[in-house]
């Protein structure tokens, strides 16, 4: 028997946005929680959930009768004005049930309960509700354009996310999720490796659980699901294919949307006392990509190589047990807490990482957002990678960058540099720029009539202004943004993480087949390159500092400098792979064409971060000199070396090799590096 009821939300929003919310709650939504069953009519249920795309079902067994079933099916039906949800409730009696009661009773007994979920359902939302108001009447534009894009859903992560940042930068750090003790919980389950963040770090995942490891990924939302779009060069991408993550065809026939001839870098002149200089830079971001389909390819593969997945999962605490090396997770899935058994936890939970915030604060951050748009006038064969259109703007420089898509597509961002707590300009919120975006994405390209927003892109991009690598906690590696080891400067962050998947998947395997997995020894497993290192003081001088026009005059000379010294050098600086040599033309060319760059340096970095830039300069010297003498060790000293220093001699060569500083074939020096034992 099943009755069914229209349920008609008050307030606009998506199917997506009340799926998330409803998949939330706890259980059947029927009766109440006790020891772990449901109670409900009198009976103990064992809930499970068979949810779909815009359809939730949960179906229900009692424990004391199993012929005895329910099912509850929420089907989400639109949201043009409001979103309309018709529910179903079915009971399967046995016929020795309620035998007392008559068909028009059972009826009405269960449009009664039926009645009684909806009405739970009415006290879910007006927090909900209350807060689409406010932002309809604080940000209008964001709010209409998330509306017009499906996307609220989305906006509500990005309310979710902007709060958790603004915590952070008002001295709020999250209470570290980590304990080291001798008393684990005790494990429900065991992984070898346990990634918490279902974005990049899945490619990742993915290529360890090629490698035989039982590998688990978990994420809050989706695992999978990019708020992203990335573009990237052709030699970036070859180096993805050796890793044989993907193959070409693949790329060409899912993941590639367009390649484009030519790249730009441009900044505002008008008002400078420097003459504008355009930058070309053929090769260097030339090639968008699919992020979702990418992801979703990438999710295919980790299932097929025996990965699992769990989605809808949050990260609660990780326990570490010092002397027995062991790890252990604990999460909450479909609200029911997990206890998982790890050789590692990868943290690949982004910028806002209770696990970073808590222990490693940045220095620097750079908001971004934009959106995937159709019917903006555009060149297909150009992609922006840096542009400004105007001066400062509310203490912000900001700068655009757009390149093209599928079927005319264009993928826009806008974004600022700036740094973090007490010492940033402005108070971050990317919703605050979501609102400037779509009134100033005007002054950027010019739309047609007929164009449209049609998915949202968004984050927050960290960095730290250090030459050091940031010391992991024990049993955690950092990935991404959550170990912040990409240059900020170039906005490189996803063709670092590409460069660099085969040196920090074959150091993560080396390290678990030798048991080298001491904080000293994992922190040699990262993306972390010294010479993108030295950009800190780069992404100081796009903040503004004094007059409105100051950042833009400063970067129009350093691109007269770098089309001076030539397209390579240039090309490696945005690739992140600057020489010593590069970096010491860079500067000593800056000083020639513009000698005013020392008062300037002076007003922008101050005497603390002048004495600290030039011991900085000096450790990358270092670092060059020691890439210089190590690279051209003999093998046969290499073959000898302890484990533990083998492990450091190769993690620094992989450095050498991510950055483009080998000078010599690495054929001799890749028969000595490495294990090729079995994990145990």
């Amino acid at each position: 028997m099943h009755v069914y009821a229209h349920y008609d939300l008050e307030w606009a929003a998506a199917p997506a946005t009340i799926y998330a919310r409803l998949a939330e709650l706890p259980g059947w939504l029927l009766g109440s929680e006790a020891a772990g069953r449901w109670l409900w009519a009198d009976q103990a249920w064992q809930i499970s959930t068979k949810h779909l795309q815009q359809r939730l079902h949960w179906q229900a067994q009692s424990s004391d009768q199993p012929s005895l079933k329910a099912d509850l099916v929420l089907e989400l039906l639109d949201s043009v004005s409001s979103t309309h949800i018709r529910a179903t409730l079915h009971v399967e009696w046995p016929k020795t049930a309620f035998k007392l009661w008559h068909y028009w009773q059972r009826r009405r007994w269960l449009h009664n309960q039926l009645a009684d979920v909806l009405q739970r359902w009415r006290g879910v939302w007006p927090d909900q509700a209350r807060a689409s108001n406010q932002l309809a009447e604080s940000h209008p534009r964001t709010w209409q354009a998330f509306q017009a894009m499906n996307a609220l859903d989305q906006l509500q992560r990005i309310q979710a996310l902007d709060q958790r940042w603004q915590q952070f930068e008002q001295g709020q750090r999250p209470n570290l999720p980590y304990s080291q003790t001798d008393q684990l919980p005790k494990a429900d389950t065991a992984f070898d490796l346990v990634y918490a963040g279902g974005g990049l770090g899945l490619l990742h995942a993915t290529i360890m659980a090629r490698k035989g490891l039982r590998v688990l990924v978990f994420d809050r939302h989706e695992v999978g699901c990019a708020h992203r779009e990335w573009n990237i060069s052709q030699a970036e991408l070859e180096r993805l294919v050796a890793t044989g993550f993907i193959s070409w065809e693949t790329l060409e026939r899912e993941i590639i949307m367009a390649r484009y001839s030519d790249g730009v870098v441009r900044f505002h002149a008008a008002g400078s006392a420097v003459a504008p200089a355009e930058l070309h830079l053929p090769k260097v971001l030339d090639i968008a990509l699919d992020a979702g389909a990418l992801l979703k390819y990438a999710r295919q593969q980790f299932l097929a190589a025996g990965g699992t997945i769990w989605d809808a999962t949050s990260f609660e605490h990780v326990y570490h047990d010092p002397q027995r090396q062991q790890t252990v997770v604990a999460v909450r899935k479909a609200d029911q807490a997990h206890v998982i058994a790890t050789r590692l936890l990868m943290d690949a939970m982004g910028a806002t990482s209770p696990l970073t915030l808590a222990t490693q604060p940045f220095a620097g951050i750079c908001p971004t957002v934009g959106t995937v748009l159709s019917g903006a006038d555009h060149d297909q064969n150009l992609g922006d990678i840096l542009i400004s259109v105007a001066d400062t703007q509310a203490d912000r420089q900001l700068i655009w960058e757009g390149f093209p898509g599928r079927d005319h597509e264009l993928t826009v961002y806008v974004f600022y540099y700036d740094r973090v707590g007490a010492k940033a300009q402005y108070q971050h919120s990317l919703l605050d720029l979501f609102e400037d975006y779509f009134e100033l994405l005007p002054s950027y390209k010019q739309l047609q009539p007929n164009a449209k927003h049609l998915r949202p892109v968004f984050g927050y991009i960290p960095a730290r202004h250090a030459l050091s690598k940031p010391k992991p906690l024990a049993g955690i590696l950092a990935l991404g943004d959550a170990s912040a080891q990409q240059s900020p400067l170039t906005f490189c962050g996803f063709g670092s993480f590409v460069r660099n998947l085969e040196r920090t998947t074959d150091l993560l395997e080396q390290a678990l087949q030798q048991q080298l997995t001491t904080p000293q020894q994992l922190r040699l497993i990262s993306a972390y390159q010294s010479n993108v290192s030295m950009n800190w003081v780069f992404s100081r001088f796009m903040t503004p500092w004094g007059r409105p026009q100051d950042v833009n005059e400063l970067q129009n000379v350093f691109a007269h400098v770098l089309n001076d010294l030539g397209y390579e050098l240039a090309r490696r600086f945005f690739q992140d792979q600057m020489t010593w040599q590069d970096y010491n033309r860079v500067v000593l060319g800056t000083l020639a064409y513009y000698p005013n760059i020392m008062q300037v340096a002076w007003q922008v970095l101050g005497w603390r971060d002048w004495l600290r830039w030039i011991a900085d300069w000096l450790r990358f010297s270092r670092a060059a000199l020691i890439a210089n003498v190590g690279q051209h060790l003999p093998a046969w000293l290499i073959a000898r070396l302890p484990k533990p220093w083998l492990f450091q001699y190769n993690a620094a060569y992989a450095e050498w090799q991510a950055m483009g500083w080998l000078n010599s074939s690495p054929d001799h020096q890749r028969q000595a590096l490495g294990a090729n034992t079995e994990i145990k």
